[in-house]
């Protein structure tokens, strides 16, 4: 695949605390491909890294690099595109937490809104989450929503 051993243009690195559930074994390629337009990413895991492009544009946002125990996954550190990242790191954080409940664990979960959008009128936050998240973006938080786990969708 295209990604393998690369990193979004216009990349930050940043350290995280991240760790899901997980049952110790793995293939190579796509975890999760966009069925509809509405589905707005894609997950593939190569090694020891998750990588988080947009579906429809195959744009690398995220780098996730992971660290895979037997029953869950750490990831400690992450290279996220600028774009992504909306000057809070912590929030480029929460986004790939988001990414990977959502479309991977198909949990019904908040996603994250950048605290630019606080002073915004509701319909300017709703078009973010679409434009973010598709129709997986059903709610979101300013708050912390790493750590929320939601039930199966």
């Amino acid at each position: 695949i295209e990604y393998v051993n690369k990193v979004p243009d216009d990349y930050v690195e940043f350290s995280s605390d991240l760790n899901f559930a997980y049952s110790g074994a793995h293939d190579d390629g796509p975890v999760f491909k966009a069925e509809v337009m509405e589905d707005k990413w894609d997950m593939y895991v190569y090694g020891e890294r998750l990588y988080i492009s947009r579906s429809w544009t195959g744009k690398l946002c995220f780098v996730a690099h992971c660290e895979f125990k037997s029953d869950h996954v750490e990831i400690h550190r992450i290279s996220a595109d600028s774009e992504f990242v909306s000057g809070d790191l912590r929030h480029a954080g929460r986004v790939v937490d988001f990414l990977i409940k959502s479309h991977m664990s198909n949990m019904v979960v908040p996603h994250p809104l950048p605290a630019r959008l606080r002073e915004e009128p509701a319909d300017e936050i709703a078009a973010y989450s679409f434009e973010m998240f598709g129709r997986r973006g059903l709610f979101g938080s300013f708050d912390e929503t790493i750590g929320i786990l939601g039930e199966q969708g």
